[in-house]
């Protein structure tokens, strides 16, 4: 009787550890997804941002020019482009909480969370 409870006992105990070892292996996989996941959408959102940057630096100096020769002073011309671009900023900086942060908070929250609820869910199911 005793044998058999020591035998049971070292079972369940070795059943406990493979268990745990699963589950830490398991969040290494999740872990390793998610930094994926995140580094490569950090990697495009800089690449997007690059060449935005550029395309828009491009529209910005053509403008300066357009609105330059339609002014015949080329220094009034990118003066008005700096004011569009001086409005659009403080515009931005009143309303940045709207803008910027919470659309930021709430993309970063997404990524972080959205596949441990499903974890979770999965977890309830069995």
């Amino acid at each position: 009787m005793k044998e058999e409870l020591t035998e049971t006992a070292n079972s369940f105990k070795k059943d406990v550890l493979d268990y745990v070892n699963i589950r830490m292996e398991l969040h290494q996989w999740l872990l390793v997804e998610k930094g994926s996941k995140f580094f490569s959408k950090l990697l495009f959102f800089f690449l997007a941002l690059t060449i935005s940057g550029t395309v828009f630096f491009f529209i910005s100096v053509a403008l300066g020019f357009m609105l330059g020769e339609s002014f015949d002073n080329l220094v009034l011309g990118f003066v008005m482009v700096a004011g569009i671009y001086l409005v659009l900023g403080l515009v931005i900086w009143a309303f940045k909480s709207r803008i910027i942060e919470r659309p930021i908070i709430s993309t970063m929250i997404e990524l972080v969370f959205r596949n441990e609820s499903k974890l979770f869910e999965d977890e309830k199911n069995q």
